[in-house]
């Protein structure tokens, strides 16, 4: 599974994975998680220049993704590669479900870049949801 993890990880936001490979040993595994969950989505993202068959089938991808992560905070069994490990991240550091919705709706809506607004909204459902998550399993759960 972690072989997959890294193959994806590698191919798809390369510099993160970098970074995760320097990150303390117990976090690597729930941060290839996390990340290969991001990659997922960043895939099944809704672009401007989507066709309207490529964006049925990235709000099935989506939707699938929403009914798997229902599964994992339910405790049921998840089978796939990417889904098994942020299952694992989960459940070990006890991830705000909040911010892996975020991620989810954040790709749905698709991305748009008409004003400065659309930019700081796109960022906000994107990447801040990654880099709470990212603090979450290094053992922070708040700025104070």
């Amino acid at each position: 599974k972690q072989w997959y993890q890294r193959r994806v990880r590698g191919r798809h936001d390369y510099e993160n994975f970098l970074c995760t490979l320097v990150a303390p040993s117990t976090a690597r595994r729930p941060l290839m998680g996390l990340r290969a969950f991001n990659a997922e989505l960043s895939k099944a993202s809704i672009t401007p220049f989507s066709t309207p068959e490529e964006k049925k089938l990235q709000q099935l991808k989506l939707a699938w993704w929403r009914g798997a992560l229902e599964d994992i905070y339910r405790g049921r069994h998840v089978n796939t590669p990417i889904a098994v490990e942020l299952a694992h991240a989960v459940r070990k550091h006890k991830l705000s479900k909040g911010f892996l919705v975020k991620l989810i709706e954040g790709r749905s809506r698709g991305v748009r870049y008409n004003s400065l607004h659309d930019v700081e909204n796109a960022a906000d459902s994107s990447f801040s949801p990654v880099l709470f998550l990212t603090l979450e399993i290094l053992g922070y759960r708040s700025v104070d």
